[in-house]
């Protein structure tokens, strides 16, 4: 009977240590976060989506798109030039014309010096410039420096649209000259006295 008792206390003492150690356990994994070997395995949360952007999607093999404009965004565009204003036609006895010009049959005519040189011209009564009216014309003046006076010969010239003289013309440019023209058949369509002046 002593030996069953002995036994049995025995059992009753491994069976409360066994108990107790399991208590331990547990309480140790639940304080860790270690399972215990019986408990349940909780399942892993899923991590969270992560959105990368266009750009680096692209990066990775992915459809790169570009940014699209907000609709209420104003598009800058430069304001249009003003159209440029038509050129106004300058009245005839605006235009300036080369010399000095004498009145001539409802036009002008006009005396000047180029190149060293007399260049006589015809206009009509806007100014345009039209084809001589005479096969020469002859100019005489008195040099302010030179005794006596200096001759030329003006003849055709540019196609008809000027009568140019053949006598170097020296300065200083103010003198009188006596010009006349000569049409046709050598005859004699009129003589000027000119103050000129360059």
């Amino acid at each position: 009977m002593k030996l069953g008792a002995t036994v049995l206390k025995t059992l009753l003492l491994a069976f409360a240590m066994g108990a107790l150690l399991a208590l331990t356990a547990n309480a140790a994994s639940s304080t860790s976060g270690i399972p215990s070997p019986g408990a349940p395995r909780r399942s892993a949360a899923a991590p969270a989506a992560v959105t990368l952007p266009e750009a680096s999607n692209a990066r990775f093999g992915g459809k790169a798109t570009a940014a699209k404009p907000s609709a209420d965004a104003s598009t800058a565009t430069p304001d249009a030039k003003p159209a440029a204003p038509a050129a106004e036609r300058r009245p005839a006895e605006e235009i300036p014309l080369p010399g000095v010009s004498i009145p001539y049959e409802g036009g002008w005519m006009s005396l000047a010096v180029e190149s060293g040189v007399f260049h006589l011209r015809f206009y009509d009564a806007k100014r345009e410039l039209l084809r001589v009216p005479a096969i020469r014309a002859t100019a005489r003046w008195n040099p302010p420096l030179k005794t006596g006076f200096s001759r030329s010969v003006l003849l055709p010239a540019n196609e008809g649209r000027a009568l140019v003289g053949n006598t170097f013309v020296r300065p200083p440019l103010r003198f009188r000259v006596f010009l006349t023209l000569i049409g046709a058949d050598d005859q004699v369509m009129g003589s000027y006295s000119i103050d000129f002046e360059s």
